[in-house]
């Protein structure tokens, strides 16, 4: 692709940056791909090479980011008589690539690469402390990637507090000195409601989950509630890893995955609930934001806020539960769930 030139009109730039932001995207899937085939289905022997992959891909994606036919277009497009011409779905795409490139353009290169490798192989080392619960197994490769968050940290640079040149990447614009005091008083409030019920004259019945669960049956248990909940299975599907996550490979397939636990279904049951509303979030995205820097949540936050709606305020209800209790009633989910 060539360098702009000075005599091309609005619509060869636009054709030019919208090509350069949909290659970006697309890279984006098959990594994304390449990260849920990690974390569920590679062998363990392939994982190794399989980072490497993940940290070439990722660095190609990197390069394109940075290149200059990018940042030409951008310069044009976000001159304000020109960004004003440009449609809202344009400037915000204009907008968040710029950013983009302004956070990449601090780190080298070479760095880069090492950090997303490193982050990939240390999941597998952090799968067998788990497994062993013994943290001396992961504690290393923790402690490096601290090191590399460190040297990102002092690349980026930030005014106040370090920890906000990190803070931004998942919440932008929030800063340690607006959410000390948020969580202060959270934090306050919430020990003040949990001594309240643990001191409780009634407390909830726990001996219900104290006893074996079939596998299979849980795993049934979850498509369906997953189903009612309006998880689109054309647009996704439900798997098993050690840590549940959702992943977004693009628009039209927004995987999510459970742990299930045989002595307690409460791990796949909430687990499924919980991705399921990050899930919806990414299957509820504009179609005018496929294959953009836009097909993405809004920040963390607003992405957490949404799986923790669904576990909590829906999952956890009285209302849910009445529903399928009386659904059990009224069908054959009541043998179902008489056979677990």
């Amino acid at each position: 692709m060539g360098n702009l030139q000075h005599t091309d009109s609005l619509e060869q730039i636009l054709q030019q940056f919208n090509a350069i932001d949909q290659r970006i995207s697309h890279y984006k899937e098959v990594i994304a791909l390449v990260y849920w085939d990690l974390q569920t289905t590679a062998p363990k022997k392939g994982k190794p090479f399989r980072s490497e992959a993940y940290g070439t891909l990722s660095s190609d994606m990197f390069h394109i980011t940075l290149s200059d036919e990018l940042k030409q277009t951008l310069e044009k497009l976000s001159e304000p008589e020109i960004y004003s011409q440009l449609d809202p779905v344009t400037q915000g795409k204009v907008r968040e690539r710029t950013k983009e490139i302004e956070k990449l353009s601090k780190i080298p290169a070479d760095l880069h690469k090492e950090y997303i490798i490193h982050t990939s192989k240390a999941h597998d080392v952090w799968e067998e402390a788990k497994s062993k619960n013994d943290f001396s197994i992961f504690q290393p490769a923790l402690e490096k990637m601290v090191e590399y968050k460190r040297k990102f940290i002092e690349l980026y640079g930030y005014e106040k507090h370090p920890y906000d040149a990190l803070l931004d990447e998942y919440e932008p614009g929030i800063t340690v000195e607006h959410l000390d005091p948020l969580f202060a008083d959270l934090r306050e409030k919430t020990i003040a409601l949990l001594r309240k019920i643990q001191n409780a004259a009634s407390q909830p019945r726990k001996d219900l989950f104290n006893q074996p669960f079939d596998i299979g049956k849980q795993k049934e248990l979850s498509l369906l509630i997953l189903s009612k909940l309006g998880y689109d299975f054309q647009a996704g599907r439900l798997d098993e890893s050690v840590h549940p996550f959702a992943t977004g490979i693009n628009v039209g397939d927004v995987r999510i995955t459970t742990r299930y636990m045989e002595n307690d279904m409460r791990s796949s049951l909430f687990g499924s609930i919980h991705e399921c509303g990050h899930a919806l979030y990414e299957q509820g995205i504009d179609e005018s934001f496929i294959g953009t820097v836009l097909a993405d949540g809004t920040s963390m936050g607003i992405h957490e806020s949404q799986s923790r709606f669904l576990e909590n305020m829906i999952g956890r209800s009285f209302e849910f539960w009445k529903f399928f209790y009386l659904m059990c009633n009224n069908s054959s989910l009541n043998n179902f769930l008489l056979s677990m």
